[in-house]
């Protein structure tokens, strides 16, 4: 496990490298080599800490077929994230209090989203395994998650500060 989520901060550290490229097509298409990268990696640790016992193929079976389907719900949120990034990125010179505020709503209601969707998907996790399997799944989920997302966001710099003039 420890190698696993080692090898997964690892991949995390190389996001960087994608703003150094200088095509934006180029970046999208690095960007999304690193998404699949990600995704193989989470799900290499959630197969290591969610374990079905021999007779449970039906329960496992269950588990991955609501895992797939969480993880391709999950990437259209995580699209919005990545275009609030962008957005970020390309106005950050330019920075207005109007922009800030849109920006703002749009993280705010982008981490609805994410909610939402644990929300929604926590129920059939539950069917499928049951409640302590699932929220052990997403424990783990989360922790991974939170990793990505402090790694992403130690990257960005800091919100422009504009002090209005006296």
């Amino acid at each position: 496990m420890k190698k696993l989520a080692l090898l997964f901060v690892a991949l995390a550290l190389l996001l960087p490298a994608a703003a150094a490229l200088a095509d934006e097509a180029q970046v999208d298409r690095y960007v999304e080599l690193l998404r699949q990268d990600t995704r193989d990696q989470k799900e290499a640790i959630i197969r290591e800490v969610i374990v079905f016992k021999e007779g449970e193929g039906d329960k496992a079976a269950a588990f991955w077929n609501v895992y797939r389907d969480y993880q391709n719900d999950l990437k259209k949120v995580t699209d919005g994230r990545l275009a609030l990034i962008k957005d970020y990125a390309v106005n950050f010179e330019k920075m207005t209090d109007r922009k800030a505020a849109e920006l703002a709503k749009k993280v705010l209601a982008n981490d609805r989203d994410t909610l939402k969707l644990k929300e929604k998907y926590y129920g059939k996790f539950v069917k499928a395994m049951g409640a302590s399997a699932a929220n052990r799944f997403f424990q783990v989920e989360n922790t991974l998650n939170s990793i990505i997302l402090l790694r992403i966001n130690t990257e960005l710099p800091l919100f422009p500060q504009r002090v209005p003039a006296k």
